[in-house]
């Protein structure tokens, strides 16, 4: 359209390119008459509503306890994710985006977070004395073994009565009833 009003502007004055120019509308179906310009059609703009979901990553505690034996650990409690909705508008021009605007965020699951349990517990050390194993009751094992309280001279000794289980090893049982220091 640009050139032909041109054109038709350079041909004013002209009876014969007027002419001419009245017979190519013509022949293209247009008429004499230039039809005005058609205005643009309005951009076409559409909003949505757009609902994201988003996992919540958990996280991980550590906890010590002393019903687990040290350099064991356990998981007490798996872990889950959480969920987040984050909703928006969003506005499209022409099927192109143009705006995101942030309507509302909602935590719709909470994570649930894993715990892992380390243990503790240490055994408690074995007694470390040696006993006789004639006597009921710890008789240690010694050169000499001696009543408490008695004349014997040691270098070991025994406080209260004792059973003889086997061979009375110490002659702790002076009276032959079967138990010794009583």
């Amino acid at each position: 359209m640009a050139v032909v009003s041109l054109v038709v502007l350079g041909l004013t004055g002209c009876a014969g390119a007027e002419a001419e120019h009245q017979k190519s509308h013509a022949a293209s179906g247009r008429g004499a008459q230039a039809k005005p310009k058609e205005a643009k059609p309005a951009a076409a703009v559409k909003q949505r509503t757009v609902r994201k979901q988003v996992k919540v990553p958990f996280s991980s505690q550590s906890r010590s306890t002393d019903t687990l034996k040290k350099g064991v650990s356990k998981v007490s409690q798996a872990g889950r994710a959480g969920l987040r909705v984050t909703t928006f508008r969003v506005t499209f021009k022409n099927g192109v985006q143009t705006a995101r605007k942030l309507l509302k965020t909602v935590v719709v699951r909470k994570p649930v977070p894993r715990i892992v349990l380390h243990g503790t517990h240490v055994d408690p050390p074995k007694p470390t004395r040696s006993c006789d194993s004639n006597y009921s009751g710890c008789v240690p094992i010694a050169s000499d073994v001696d009543c408490g309280g008695g004349s014997g001279n040691g270098p070991a000794y025994v406080y209260g009565s004792v059973k003889i289980v086997g061979y009375d090893v110490y002659d702790l049982d002076a009276d032959g009833d079967g138990y010794g220091c009583d």
